[in-house]
Protein backbone atom coordinates (compact mmCIF):
# COMPACT_ATOMS: atom_id res chain seq x y z
CA UNK A 1 0.00 0.00 0.00
CA UNK A 2 2.75 2.46 0.97
CA UNK A 3 4.73 1.77 -2.22
CA UNK A 4 1.63 2.36 -4.37
CA UNK A 5 0.85 5.65 -2.65
CA UNK A 6 4.51 6.67 -3.01
CA UNK A 7 4.44 6.08 -6.79
CA UNK A 8 1.25 8.12 -7.17
CA UNK A 9 2.63 10.87 -4.91
CA UNK A 10 5.79 11.13 -7.02
CA UNK A 11 3.64 11.43 -10.15
CA UNK A 12 1.59 14.21 -8.51
CA UNK A 13 4.70 16.12 -7.42
CA UNK A 14 6.25 15.90 -10.90
CA UNK A 15 2.94 17.00 -12.43
CA UNK A 16 2.64 20.05 -10.19
CA UNK A 17 6.27 21.01 -10.88
CA UNK A 18 5.62 20.89 -14.63
CA UNK A 19 2.50 23.02 -14.23
CA UNK A 20 4.30 25.52 -11.99
CA UNK A 21 7.22 25.87 -14.40
CA UNK A 22 4.84 26.39 -17.27
CA UNK A 23 2.89 29.02 -15.34
CA UNK A 24 6.05 30.97 -14.52
CA UNK A 25 7.00 31.17 -18.20
CA UNK A 26 3.48 32.15 -19.31
CA UNK A 27 1.92 34.38 -16.66
CA UNK A 28 -0.20 36.16 -19.24
CA UNK A 29 -1.67 33.01 -20.77
CA UNK A 30 -5.30 32.08 -20.27
CA UNK A 31 -7.23 28.93 -20.94
CA UNK A 32 -4.57 26.32 -20.09
CA UNK A 33 -6.55 24.83 -17.20
CA UNK A 34 -9.90 23.05 -17.57
CA UNK A 35 -12.28 21.07 -15.39
CA UNK A 36 -14.08 18.00 -16.72
CA UNK A 37 -17.15 15.95 -15.82
CA UNK A 38 -17.27 12.27 -16.98
CA UNK A 39 -20.39 10.29 -17.75
CA UNK A 40 -20.38 6.86 -19.38
CA UNK A 41 -20.43 3.10 -18.90
CA UNK A 42 -17.94 0.58 -17.54
CA UNK A 43 -17.23 -3.08 -18.21
CA UNK A 44 -15.01 -5.64 -16.52
CA UNK A 45 -13.51 -9.06 -17.00
CA UNK A 46 -13.36 -11.21 -13.85
CA UNK A 47 -13.67 -14.82 -12.71
CA UNK A 48 -17.49 -14.70 -12.94
CA UNK A 49 -17.93 -12.38 -15.93
CA UNK A 50 -16.70 -12.43 -19.55
CA UNK A 51 -18.30 -9.53 -21.42
CA UNK A 52 -19.07 -10.07 -25.08
CA UNK A 53 -18.37 -13.83 -25.02
CA UNK A 54 -19.35 -17.10 -23.31
CA UNK A 55 -23.02 -16.27 -23.79
CA UNK A 56 -22.84 -12.70 -22.40
CA UNK A 57 -23.50 -9.58 -24.46
CA UNK A 58 -21.26 -6.54 -24.46
CA UNK A 59 -23.86 -4.82 -22.28
CA UNK A 60 -24.08 -7.60 -19.70
CA UNK A 61 -22.95 -6.40 -16.26
CA UNK A 62 -22.34 -2.88 -17.64
CA UNK A 63 -22.53 -0.09 -15.05
CA UNK A 64 -22.92 3.67 -14.92
CA UNK A 65 -19.63 5.58 -14.82
CA UNK A 66 -19.19 9.06 -13.35
CA UNK A 67 -16.17 11.16 -12.46
CA UNK A 68 -14.20 14.39 -12.53
CA UNK A 69 -10.85 15.55 -13.85
CA UNK A 70 -8.51 18.52 -13.91
CA UNK A 71 -6.66 19.01 -17.20
CA UNK A 72 -3.68 21.29 -17.89
CA UNK A 73 -2.30 21.99 -21.36
CA UNK A 74 1.50 21.83 -21.26
CA UNK A 75 2.20 22.33 -24.96
CA UNK A 76 0.57 22.30 -28.36
CA UNK A 77 0.47 18.47 -28.23
CA UNK A 78 0.61 17.43 -24.56
CA UNK A 79 -1.84 17.76 -21.66
CA UNK A 80 -1.53 16.38 -18.15
CA UNK A 81 -4.61 15.49 -16.15
CA UNK A 82 -5.71 14.16 -12.77
CA UNK A 83 -8.73 11.81 -12.84
CA UNK A 84 -11.33 10.40 -10.49
CA UNK A 85 -13.66 7.68 -11.79
CA UNK A 86 -16.44 5.93 -9.90
CA UNK A 87 -18.40 2.88 -11.06
CA UNK A 88 -19.30 -0.67 -10.04
CA UNK A 89 -18.12 -4.07 -11.26
CA UNK A 90 -20.02 -7.34 -10.93
CA UNK A 91 -20.25 -10.90 -12.16
CA UNK A 92 -22.71 -13.79 -12.01
CA UNK A 93 -21.92 -17.40 -12.90
CA UNK A 94 -25.59 -17.99 -13.69
CA UNK A 95 -25.29 -15.67 -16.71
CA UNK A 96 -21.99 -17.16 -17.92
CA UNK A 97 -22.44 -20.19 -20.18
CA UNK A 98 -18.81 -21.20 -20.46
CA UNK A 99 -16.94 -23.14 -21.75
CA UNK A 100 -14.40 -23.59 -19.01
CA UNK A 101 -10.70 -24.29 -19.45
CA UNK A 102 -8.56 -27.15 -18.24
CA UNK A 103 -5.01 -26.86 -16.88
CA UNK A 104 -3.69 -26.69 -20.47
CA UNK A 105 -6.02 -23.78 -21.34
CA UNK A 106 -8.14 -26.00 -23.59
CA UNK A 107 -11.89 -25.35 -23.66
CA UNK A 108 -13.96 -27.99 -21.89
CA UNK A 109 -17.63 -28.28 -22.98
CA UNK A 110 -20.31 -27.74 -20.38
CA UNK A 111 -21.80 -25.03 -18.22
CA UNK A 112 -19.40 -25.29 -15.31
CA UNK A 113 -19.94 -21.65 -14.30
CA UNK A 114 -23.72 -22.09 -14.09
CA UNK A 115 -23.21 -25.25 -12.04
CA UNK A 116 -20.93 -23.33 -9.67
CA UNK A 117 -23.33 -20.39 -9.31
CA UNK A 118 -21.05 -17.81 -7.64
CA UNK A 119 -21.50 -14.05 -7.99
CA UNK A 120 -20.00 -10.82 -6.70
CA UNK A 121 -20.37 -7.05 -6.82
CA UNK A 122 -18.10 -4.19 -5.81
CA UNK A 123 -17.77 -0.43 -6.05
CA UNK A 124 -14.71 0.73 -7.99
CA UNK A 125 -12.91 4.02 -7.52
CA UNK A 126 -9.91 5.02 -9.62
CA UNK A 127 -7.55 7.91 -8.84
CA UNK A 128 -4.79 8.60 -11.35
CA UNK A 129 -2.58 10.81 -13.46
CA UNK A 130 -2.56 10.65 -17.28
CA UNK A 131 -0.53 12.22 -20.04
CA UNK A 132 -2.71 13.14 -23.00
CA UNK A 133 -1.01 13.41 -26.42
CA UNK A 134 -2.95 15.20 -29.16
CA UNK A 135 -1.98 14.06 -32.63
CA UNK A 136 -2.78 17.41 -34.25
CA UNK A 137 -1.08 20.59 -33.14
CA UNK A 138 -3.33 22.84 -31.06
CA UNK A 139 -3.16 26.38 -29.75
CA UNK A 140 -4.45 27.67 -26.47
CA UNK A 141 -7.55 29.78 -26.71
CA UNK A 142 -7.08 33.15 -25.10
CA UNK A 143 -8.86 36.48 -25.03
CA UNK A 144 -5.51 38.28 -25.02
CA UNK A 145 -2.29 37.83 -26.94
CA UNK A 146 0.93 36.64 -25.35
CA UNK A 147 4.34 35.19 -26.14
CA UNK A 148 4.49 31.66 -24.85
CA UNK A 149 6.60 28.56 -25.39
CA UNK A 150 4.08 27.48 -28.01
CA UNK A 151 1.54 29.25 -30.22
CA UNK A 152 -1.02 31.55 -28.64
CA UNK A 153 -4.14 32.76 -30.35
CA UNK A 154 -5.25 36.38 -30.27
CA UNK A 155 -9.00 36.06 -30.37
CA UNK A 156 -12.12 38.02 -29.61
CA UNK A 157 -15.54 36.78 -28.56
CA UNK A 158 -17.48 35.98 -31.70
CA UNK A 159 -14.46 34.68 -33.68
CA UNK A 160 -14.63 31.08 -32.44
CA UNK A 161 -13.58 28.24 -34.76
CA UNK A 162 -14.54 24.63 -34.03
CA UNK A 163 -11.70 22.10 -33.97
CA UNK A 164 -11.55 18.31 -33.71
CA UNK A 165 -8.52 16.81 -31.95
CA UNK A 166 -7.86 13.03 -31.69
CA UNK A 167 -5.62 11.99 -28.79
CA UNK A 168 -4.17 9.01 -26.90
CA UNK A 169 -3.51 8.70 -23.17
CA UNK A 170 -1.31 6.71 -20.80
CA UNK A 171 -0.84 6.98 -17.07
CA UNK A 172 -0.72 5.45 -13.62
CA UNK A 173 -3.64 4.91 -11.24
CA UNK A 174 -4.74 3.41 -7.94
CA UNK A 175 -7.88 1.27 -8.10
CA UNK A 176 -10.01 0.76 -4.98
CA UNK A 177 -12.51 -2.12 -4.73
CA UNK A 178 -14.49 -3.69 -1.87
CA UNK A 179 -16.13 -6.87 -3.22
CA UNK A 180 -19.08 -8.69 -1.71
CA UNK A 181 -19.01 -12.37 -2.75
CA UNK A 182 -21.86 -14.88 -2.66
CA UNK A 183 -20.86 -18.54 -2.81
CA UNK A 184 -23.44 -21.31 -3.24
CA UNK A 185 -23.83 -23.96 -0.55
CA UNK A 186 -23.32 -26.80 -3.04
CA UNK A 187 -20.05 -25.31 -4.33
CA UNK A 188 -18.70 -23.63 -1.22
CA UNK A 189 -14.88 -23.29 -1.55
CA UNK A 190 -12.61 -24.45 1.27
CA UNK A 191 -12.21 -21.92 4.07
CA UNK A 192 -8.43 -22.10 3.70
CA UNK A 193 -8.68 -20.77 0.13
CA UNK A 194 -11.15 -18.07 1.14
CA UNK A 195 -8.80 -16.99 3.90
CA UNK A 196 -5.87 -16.90 1.47
CA UNK A 197 -7.79 -14.52 -0.80
CA UNK A 198 -8.66 -12.32 2.17
CA UNK A 199 -5.02 -12.24 3.24
CA UNK A 200 -3.79 -11.47 -0.29
CA UNK A 201 -6.43 -8.82 -0.99
CA UNK A 202 -4.64 -5.44 -0.91
CA UNK A 203 -6.76 -2.55 -2.19
CA UNK A 204 -5.82 -0.14 -3.71
CA UNK A 205 -4.29 -1.91 -6.71
CA UNK A 206 -1.70 -0.26 -8.96
CA UNK A 207 -2.76 -0.04 -12.62
CA UNK A 208 -1.46 1.47 -15.85
CA UNK A 209 -4.38 2.83 -17.91
CA UNK A 210 -4.25 3.58 -21.63
CA UNK A 211 -6.89 5.15 -23.83
CA UNK A 212 -7.85 7.01 -26.98
CA UNK A 213 -10.40 9.70 -27.69
CA UNK A 214 -11.50 12.67 -29.74
CA UNK A 215 -12.04 16.22 -28.46
CA UNK A 216 -14.65 18.47 -30.04
CA UNK A 217 -14.54 22.22 -29.36
CA UNK A 218 -18.08 23.45 -28.67
CA UNK A 219 -17.44 27.10 -27.76
CA UNK A 220 -14.73 29.40 -26.40
CA UNK A 221 -14.87 27.67 -23.02
CA UNK A 222 -16.55 24.31 -23.62
CA UNK A 223 -15.28 21.14 -25.26
CA UNK A 224 -16.48 17.53 -25.33
CA UNK A 225 -14.40 14.34 -25.26
CA UNK A 226 -15.48 10.90 -26.38
CA UNK A 227 -13.01 8.42 -24.89
CA UNK A 228 -12.38 4.69 -24.55
CA UNK A 229 -10.08 3.64 -21.72
CA UNK A 230 -8.82 0.46 -20.09
CA UNK A 231 -6.10 -0.93 -17.87
CA UNK A 232 -3.37 -3.51 -18.28
CA UNK A 233 -4.35 -6.43 -15.97
CA UNK A 234 -2.23 -6.39 -12.83
CA UNK A 235 -4.14 -8.49 -10.28
CA UNK A 236 -6.64 -11.33 -10.06
CA UNK A 237 -8.22 -9.90 -6.91
CA UNK A 238 -10.36 -6.99 -8.09
CA UNK A 239 -13.31 -9.31 -7.45
CA UNK A 240 -11.77 -10.76 -4.28
CA UNK A 241 -11.46 -14.23 -5.86
CA UNK A 242 -8.22 -15.86 -6.93
CA UNK A 243 -7.21 -18.91 -4.91
CA UNK A 244 -10.83 -20.11 -4.69
CA UNK A 245 -11.12 -20.21 -8.49
CA UNK A 246 -7.86 -22.08 -9.15
CA UNK A 247 -7.95 -25.35 -7.22
CA UNK A 248 -5.68 -27.31 -9.59
CA UNK A 249 -4.00 -24.53 -11.56
CA UNK A 250 -1.63 -22.05 -9.95
CA UNK A 251 -1.89 -19.70 -12.94
CA UNK A 252 -4.45 -16.96 -12.34
CA UNK A 253 -6.24 -14.95 -14.98
CA UNK A 254 -5.88 -11.29 -14.05
CA UNK A 255 -8.97 -9.07 -13.76
CA UNK A 256 -9.45 -5.94 -15.85
CA UNK A 257 -11.94 -3.12 -16.45
CA UNK A 258 -12.75 -0.68 -19.25
CA UNK A 259 -14.49 2.69 -19.58
CA UNK A 260 -16.39 4.35 -22.41
CA UNK A 261 -17.15 7.94 -21.47
CA UNK A 262 -18.32 11.31 -22.64
CA UNK A 263 -16.64 14.24 -20.92
CA UNK A 264 -17.65 17.90 -20.84
CA UNK A 265 -14.70 20.25 -20.21
CA UNK A 266 -14.91 23.84 -19.05
CA UNK A 267 -11.84 25.94 -19.83
CA UNK A 268 -10.97 28.39 -17.04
Amino acid sequence: MKSKLFILSVMLIVSFQLVAQNNISSLQSKGALSLGLHLGVSQSGTDTHSWGRHGESIFSQAHLLIGLNVNYQLSSHINIRANWFYTNISGDDNKLEGPCSDVNDNDVPGSCHMQRGWKFESPLNELGIDLEWHILKRSRKSLSSSNDNFEMVQSERGTFEKNISPYITAGVALTFTNPTINFTEDNFPPMSLQQKDKDDFSSPFLHFPIGAGVRFDLSHNLSMDVEARGVFPQTDLLDGMSAVTNFDDERNNADAYHFLSLRINYQL
